[in-house]
């Protein structure tokens, strides 16, 4: 059995350096010396795409679109649309294709020719000493054994204990009888809907302004700028915060304060916090969610060939120890460091 290595490779990149493509060497190197030693081969999607003239292939599919804005907006229209992945994603029947964060279009491509595949996201619940990876496969019998592997959330309440009480110690923060509206950044994959970026109307329709009571818009820290915060600024007489902790307004927010977010993984987080949280958006990641319950997050056993072992070929070998390490976060780097005591 081969895996093909892949990712969302329609999303825009003007060269090799887009996160996206990192994501796909990040992945191959991450997790291919664990299904080599479960008897499976890799083949990393990067070097086809090099060889295939990568900036030609996006060109023709986003219409010649010039890279920037006018292609993240043809990114947005063919996200959940149809497209022909032949030339792009060449792989031999009995190979299973195993992206990270792929789309729609890429998913429903694949299942129209038959062929199986494995998709793998970071779960959004990211406040445990390490990230935990939710993963979901076509075949019915490997979704099915990835069950044996489905997280404990093992320290889920210490961890949300322990920040509580360290921000509400040390954050300088009253949130009491107020909305919170969590921003994303504004081409997140997430916030697309019928083709299109999510903007000022999707959100407002489903925003509860009857009760009369300040709100508060926490800007994404990699899109503080982003121009619905001002909209929305404008429309609810809201203050925007920049710079700022999530997880101390998510410590230090009483019962009596509602968060309002289109898809951010932050609602997710606010949920187990218990707050009461509303989603406006459709490709949420909420308990209640299609993606939630469509998707297994898994235990670090991940890490060893033995979950490569049994979910590709159904072979349970001896229990393999795991070690202490911060897989997820020492892999990708500081951006993905645990920054959760800087009130």
């Amino acid at each position: 059995m081969r895996l093909i290595f892949t990712v969302d490779f329609t999303r825009p990149s003007h060269d090799w350096h887009g996160p996206h493509i990192k994501n796909l060497k990040w992945l191959h190197g991450l997790l291919s010396p664990l299904i080599h030693a479960a008897g499976c081969q890799t083949f990393s999607l990067e070097r086809h795409l090099f060889a295939t003239d990568y900036e030609t292939f996006q060109s023709r599919i986003f219409s010649n679109a010039p890279i920037g804005e006018d292609r993240l907006h043809k990114w947005a229209e063919l996200y959940d649309g149809e497209i022909d992945i032949e030339e792009a994603l060449p792989a031999e029947a009995d190979d299973v294709v195993l992206g990270f964060e792929m789309s729609p279009a890429i998913t429903r491509a694949l299942e129209r020719r038959g062929q199986r595949y494995i998709d793998i996201r970071i779960h959004p619940i990211r406040f445990l000493k390490d990230l935990v990876m939710s993963v979901r496969a076509s075949d019915a019998v490997m979704d099915e054994r990835l069950g044996k592997f489905k997280t404990a959330w093992e320290g889920l309440y210490p961890s949300i204990s322990m920040m509580t009480g360290h921000f509400r110690r040390k954050a300088d923060l009253t949130l009491t009888d107020k909305n919170i509206f969590i921003s994303q950044t504004r081409h997140d994959a997430t916030v697309v809907t019928s083709g299109r970026f999510a903007g000022i109307d999707d959100v407002l329709s489903g925003l509860n302004t009857s009760i009369d009571r300040p709100w508060i818009v926490i800007a994404h820290p990699h899109d503080p700028d982003n121009p619905l915060n001002l909209k929305l600024a404008e429309h609810l007489t809201a203050e925007v915060v920049k710079d700022v902790n999530l997880y101390a307004f998510l410590a230090c927010a009483e019962r009596s304060v509602s968060f309002y977010t289109f898809t951010s993984g932050g609602g997710r987080e606010a949920e187990e916090f218990g707050h009461d949280v509303h989603f406006l958006g459709p490709n949420h990641y909420g308990r209640a969610s299609v993606n939630e319950q469509s998707y297994t997050a898994v235990s670090p056993a991940i890490f060893t060939p033995n979950f490569w072992r049994y979910v590709l070929r159904g072979e349970m070998g001896d229990a393999e120890s795991l070690t202490d390490l911060t897989v997820l976060r020492a892999s990708l780097g500081e951006s993905w460091a645990y920054p959760f005591y800087k009130p």
